[in-house]
C-alpha cells in the first residue's frame, strides 16, 4: 500500500491561478449603485381631498359593481376617477390615495363617534353652535389642538 504524504511546505499557491502574471489582471473601477431615495410628495390640498371623496363615493356606491371587486381593481377605479376629476393635475399613486383615504376615514369615524356621543346626552334646548362646541371638545383629547381633522 502506498502512502502519499506531504507537508504544508509542498503546497504552492503560485500555480493555483490561471494568470501567468499580474499583467493579465485588469482592475475594474466599479461605481457604487445609487440607491433610489423616495421623497415624500406634497401634502394633499383640499381640492384633492374633495376629489378623493367623490371618487370613493362614485366607485363604492356604484349600483352595478359596488364593492364586489378585487381590492386592486377597486383602487384602480378610484384612482382613475380621482385623476379625471381633480381640478389641478397630480401624480398621486394608488398607494398614496389609499393611505390618504384611510387617514380621512379615521378622522370621519372619530367625528361621527363624537356626534353620536352628543346625541346620546339628549341635550334638549341647546343651540346647534353649542352642540358643535361640545363635539369639538370631545375630539380634542384624542388628537390634541394641532392635529388636523
Amino acid at each position: 500500500m502506498m502512502v502519499d504524504s506531504f507537508n504544508i511546505d509542498d503546497i504552492s499557491l503560485s500555480n493555483q491561478f490561471p494568470f501567468a502574471s499580474n499583467e493579465d489582471v485588469v482592475e475594474v473601477n466599479r461605481t457604487p449603485i445609487a440607491k433610489k431615495r423616495w421623497a415624500r410628495s406634497a401634502d394633499y390640498f383640499v381640492e384633492e381631498d374633495e376629489a378623493l371623496v367623490v371618487a370613493w363615493e362614485n366607485v363604492s356606491l356604484d349600483p352595478v359593481i359596488g364593492r364586489d371587486q378585487s381590492m386592486k381593481t377597486y383602487w384602480m377605479r378610484i384612482a382613475d376617477h380621482f385623476h379625471k376629476n381633480v381640478k389641478k393635475p397630480t401624480n398621486r399613486s394608488i398607494s398614496s390615495l389609499s393611505h390618504r383615504w384611510s387617514t380621512m376615514q379615521e378622522c370621519c369615524n372619530r367625528w361621527a363617534g363624537c356626534i353620536v356621543s352628543v346625541d346620546r346626552m339628549h341635550p334638549g334646548g341647546m343651540t346647534l353652535d353649542r352642540l358643535r362646541n361640545i363635539e369639538r371638545i370631545l375630539v380634542m383629547p384624542r388628537g390634541g389642538l394641532n392635529r388636523r381633522m
